[in-house]
């Protein structure tokens, strides 16, 4: 938290003394472009959960991408060495449910033989 409270500071020291007019200091709730877009990005993806899902043995990557399907769930990756080797369909999955509620529906799915969440961390100011 303290490097990037420090990396924004010096970026918009850097930022303030390039231009050619001086900096303006009235507003200090003033927010750069980027971490308005960076905050955009943050809300997004607080709002879809991800998660890796392990089919059982013997399902095809077929039939499990139409089970994902059937959730409204989207595939974000096949892990297709891994059928190959194992026999067990693995996906990287994106939904628009909260996680909890995500690996609750997966899970039971007897077809299913583990779902794990896939959480990403933010850091924030506050």
């Amino acid at each position: 938290m303290k490097h990037v409270l420090i990396l924004i500071f010096i970026n918009t020291a850097f930022v303030g003394c390039s231009n050619s007019t001086p900096a303006q200091h009235n507003n200090p709730q003033a927010v750069s472009p980027q971490k308005i877009e960076y905050q955009k990005k943050i809300q997004n993806r607080d709002i879809e959960s991800e998660a890796i899902v392990v089919f059982s043995k013997g399902t095809t990557i077929q039939s499990a991408e139409e089970i994902i399907n059937d959730y409204g769930m989207h595939i974000l990756k096949v892990y297709k060495n891994i059928f190959v080797s194992t026999n067990m369909p693995m996906f990287h999955i994106r939904s628009s449910l909260p996680t909890e509620e995500m690996v609750q529906i997966l899970r039971k799915n007897p077809k299913i033989s583990s779902v794990s969440p896939d959480h990403v961390r933010h850091l924030e100011d506050k």
